[in-house]
């Protein structure tokens, strides 16, 4: 999940997700309506509740990622968080 939302970032186009105005982002972390998004598995297992899972996907971005890290392949960008309370 990180790693496309992190695709700006990564170009020097924007500091943060939240600021490029394409990004899924809007949706997954603050809730607002998109139609041409479907909530995926790995999302829906961020938490039992909408307002659940936009906080979880908030807390991915929370801390600074540093560049070593950010590449198709890490740890970093190919890990999920999952909620052990979800389904």
């Amino acid at each position: 999940m990180r790693y496309i939302e992190l695709n700006p970032v990564r170009a020097d186009m924007v500091a943060h997700p939240s600021e490029y105005p394409w990004s899924s982002y809007h949706h997954n972390a603050l809730g607002q309506p998109d139609g041409l998004l479907t909530p995926h598995l790995e999302y829906r297992r961020l938490g039992k509740t909408d307002e659940a899972r936009q906080a979880a996907y908030r807390q991915l971005f929370k801390h600074h990622i540093p560049e070593e890290l950010k590449g198709p392949g890490s740890n970093y960008s190919s890990n999920v968080i999952h909620n052990s309370n979800s389904p």
